[in-house]
């Protein structure tokens, strides 16, 4: 099931106490106040998404952050040079990929080899993993923690690369020219739509698709 991140009201834009120490801020807040921690570009990001008062909820986050480097990466990647010319849906999900919402935030030592038990605020789930050299925790395989603060409503870890959200069905992943006789089964049997549906909308409840496949070559059907 995922949990959604909205637009809402900041309930924290008019308590003036709460600004005279960082400590004591929520998530965006905090960010948008610690110039050290060089988050200044996912700051924009979740004005943008108009996500930023969100984060400042009374909640549980585990926020994975991208530093502003990996920021200019991704900007560049995208063939833009502003959060503003991104487009608005993929930011709204590339924020929300890279959020946990839970009963409890996740620090740095709570993270174990394997899934992290919670999902991300797209219903997906993230892996965390630890290098040899020094033991950084690596998220996904594609990013490793550079530094993790703690604020009143969150766990933000600084991570040096962006997050790659999955947006690709398993059907779509099938169409790479691998699988063109596992794809032909898939159909033969009714499984082409199920396999091609990320989430469907129950009683009002958005709920979210996960498969297993093991899906077999085209190489090894014909040897």
């Amino acid at each position: 099931l995922a949990v959604m991140l909205t637009a809402c009201t900041d309930p924290y834009a008019d308590n003036s106490s709460l600004i005279k120490d960082t400590n004591v801020l929520p998530a965006a807040s905090y960010m948008d106040s610690v110039d050290s921690l060089n988050v200044s570009t996912w700051v924009e990001v979740l004005k943008f998404t108009n996500l930023y008062n969100t984060m400042n909820l009374a909640a549980n986050y585990t926020c994975f952050v991208p530093s502003n480097e990996a920021m200019q990466v991704y900007l560049a990647a995208k063939g833009v040079q502003k959060v503003s010319e991104l487009n608005l849906d993929d930011a709204k999900i590339l924020v929300k990929y890279h959020t946990i919402k839970s009963s409890t935030s996740y620090s740095s030592v709570s993270f174990e080899e394997g899934v992290i038990p919670d999902t991300t605020a797209t219903g997906d789930y993230l892996s965390t993993s630890f290098l040899e050299n020094g033991g950084a925790v690596q998220i996904n395989l594609e990013a490793s923690i550079l530094k993790t603060v703690k604020t009143n409503n969150a766990y933000i870890h600084i991570i040096n690369n962006v997050l790659t959200p999955v947006t690709e069905t398993l059907w779509e992943h099938l169409q790479n020219g691998q699988f063109s006789i596992f794809s032909q089964a898939v159909e033969a049997i009714g499984y082409r739509e199920k396999l091609n549906t990320i989430s469907e909308l129950k009683n009002n409840i958005q709920f979210k698709y996960h498969f297993t496949l093991f899906p077999v070559p085209d190489s090894v059907y014909r040897a």
